[in-house]
């Protein structure tokens, strides 16, 4: 598995950062989404215009947030996702060659390996 490009990393986390912010943002009140929109657009709209503005962002960000999680979670199924900073290394003690693995089984990269001095290589 290649490593992904910085592009793709940075749709992935703006395709999660851009709806949670939206929707953590959006006022709760129509009237302040009026506000809003005549602040930063000039043109004022009316307190039901206003209302279906909001409703409108808030189906939008939940769709874009349920897209982007079932498609983490369809990378994840096939084993394609990145690995998490959280998930825990396994080395075996058994052997002297051992290398280390992750917890699924799959092999590290000594490029990876932040502590050669534990599996016996000098950096």
């Amino acid at each position: 598995m290649s490593a992904p490009s910085p592009r793709g990393r940075r749709a992935e986390i703006a395709g999660w950062l851009l709806p949670g912010a939206t929707l953590a943002l959006l006022p709760k009140c129509p009237l302040c989404v009026a506000a809003y929109v005549a602040l930063g657009t000039g043109l004022s709209v009316s307190i039901s215009t206003a209302a279906h503005i909001r409703t409108s962002l808030v189906i939008a960000s939940v769709s874009v947030l349920m897209f982007v999680a079932a498609r983490r979670a369809i990378r994840w199924s096939r084993g394609k996702a990145r690995l998490l900073p959280f998930q825990q290394l396994t080395v075996s003690r058994h052997s002297a060659d051992a290398s280390p693995s992750l917890t699924d089984g799959r092999e590290l990269s000594e490029q990876a390996c932040c502590c050669a001095s534990v599996h016996g290589k000098a950096t």
